[in-house]
């Protein structure tokens, strides 16, 4: 298991895609700091239920397009494709007719299927996985399918059949019904819903070295910027995917300017929760510092030596290390009772350059 806790994503390294590794490497910013990889003897199919058992899988959906292209008769031709842009040569993107959609198999879902023309360089769009050979006299294949809430709104399909070859085609547009212009309506469709938020975040406590006030921040690019040192980063479960003996905390505005970090609940206006474990991981043989403390003194946040003379009473805490992380995976059944780990495991539908593909 490969994992980016800059971030807080992990992806499984197996045979399928060798190639993983090297990408994976590539991506991090800081190798010691921001890697870590975990041994694992399972199976991929095994490990990814182990994770789906506790609400942190996802499978992200892939991203699609709708361009259209004019004609000397007949008005434009339409072509659905994967990515986001369109190919050139007279093909133009229609515009809201960007969506998400899943090509894989999902549970729930029914699959839309493009099939292409290579005469004509037409397509005809069907509610089915496999696409007719023949239509209007027409031979067609596979384009690609996809797979959504048929039946739904949001995006609409037609067809119209006509004596003239050219003529025979399907469109796809960002509306509730295709009829006009001759084109029936055939079925409507949803792109894919957005995803739930990951039970895992990254933390991170950012100084302003312009007004040196102290920040917390979700989000592993969000602590990049100018005038912004990062001072701590670590992994922890948001404040609703909690455990029950997890240590929790909140987030609010200081008076001093910058953040304070508080006792969960203890907040007036808190800006974001978080939770970590209440006992610390240690790895093995390691010479490495294994966690960084943090504290509150004088609704200031501190990290590091700053908090060996914290008065007490005081806020004080070890940010999960590179051993809470790899302690807090999941293994085998693990029934109702377990909780999240620190990362959330992605597969990805379609290849990319980088480790995890742009949202």
């Amino acid at each position: 298991v490969l994992i980016d806790r800059r971030h807080g994503f992990a992806k499984i390294l197996s045979d399928e895609d060798p190639r993983l590794l090297t990408v994976y490497f590539r991506s991090l910013k800081n190798h010691q700091n921001d890697g870590l990889i975990v041994a694992d003897p399972r199976k991929a199919s095994d490990i990814r239920e182990s994770y789906a058992q506790v609400k942190s899988f996802v499978t992200p959906p892939t991203e699609f397009g709708v361009c259209k292209s004019k004609l000397p008769k007949y008005g434009p031709k339409y072509s659905v494709h994967e990515g986001p842009s369109c190919s050139g040569g007279g093909w133009d993107p229609v515009e809201g007719g960007g969506f998400f959609a899943y090509t894989r198999k999902q549970p729930g879902l029914k699959p839309v299927s493009w099939c292409n023309n290579e005469k004509h360089w037409t397509q005809l769009i069907v509610d089915k996985e496999r696409c007719p050979k023949e239509w209007q006299g027409l031979k067609w294949v596979q384009g690609g399918t996809f797979w959504t809430a048929v039946g739904s709104q949001g995006f609409c399909v037609g067809t119209r059949a006509s004596d003239e070859e050219m003529a025979s085609f399907s469109r796809m547009l960002p509306q509730d019904d295709c009829s006009g212009a001759s084109f029936d309506h055939n079925f409507a469709f949803s792109p894919a819903a957005e995803l739930p938020k990951s039970p895992s975040v990254v933390v991170c406590v950012v100084k302003n070295t312009k007004s040196l006030s102290v920040e917390a921040r979700l989000g592993g690019d969000s602590c990049e910027g100018e005038h912004m040192k990062v001072l701590a980063r670590f992994a922890a479960r948001r404040g609703s995917a909690a455990a029950s003996g997890d240590k929790r905390f909140c987030v609010e505005g200081s008076s001093k300017g910058g953040d304070i970090i508080r006792p969960d609940k203890k907040c007036s206006k808190s800006k974001f929760s978080f939770a970590i474990p209440s006992e610390a991981a240690t790895l093995a043989g390691s010479n490495q510092p294994q966690h960084r403390t943090i504290c509150v003194v004088s609704d200031e946040i501190n990290v590091g030596a700053a908090c060996t003379s914290a008065p007490k009473g005081s806020i004080v805490f070890d940010a999960p290390s590179a051993a809470d992380v790899g302690a807090s995976l999941p293994w085998g059944d693990l029934g109702s009772a377990a909780t999240a780990p620190l990362v959330l495991l992605v597969d990805e539908e379609v290849p990319c350059f980088g480790f995890l593909c742009p949202a």
